[in-house]
């Protein structure tokens, strides 16, 4: 009796109808790399019909195909037309949070506030020279651990 499996092409292109699941998708691949990105973003057009897309986006079907391939560079207007078609939008972030702070982002509309940088811990060394991240409890050493054998 045979396997019933399901082609894995098919089951990607039905999750990306949903706009959380596509959004996730085309960031991990924008973490990897533009051309990454643009293959991920050809997937999540294809799940809502390329042919659709490329009507709301204003472009043609064959330029719309070209553009996301992996030789691809989409104008900016291209790019948003074709999120906005598939139900997203860009959103830029900073990339990492510094420790003067800058704007937060409560103050930008309804976002949440970005967390405060991590303090750091002092660490001081013991006798034997390693490390113990609480200073108030030093590591004591092991006397079994001097014994000659």
């Amino acid at each position: 009796m045979p396997k019933r499996t399901r082609d894995h092409n098919a089951w990607l292109l039905k999750q990306l109808e949903d706009p959380k699941v596509a959004a996730a998708y085309l960031n991990a691949a924008a973490d990897d790399s533009i051309e990454m990105f643009l293959i991920a973003l050809r997937k999540v057009a294809e799940s809502h019909r390329m042919t659709k897309v490329a009507e709301e986006a204003g472009v043609s079907r064959e330029a719309l195909y070209k553009t996301l391939s992996e030789e691809g560079n989409p104008r900016l207007d291209t790019l948003t037309a074709v999120l906005k078609a598939v139900g997203l939008r860009l959103i830029l972030e900073p990339e990492e949070v510094t420790p003067s702070g800058g704007i937060p982002l409560d103050s930008i509309g309804d976002r949440q506030a970005a967390p405060p940088p991590a303090r750091s811990v002092n660490i001081t060394r013991t006798p034997r020279g390693t490390q113990h991240p609480f200073p108030q409890y030093p590591i004591k050493p092991n006397p079994l651990s001097y014994a000659p054998f």
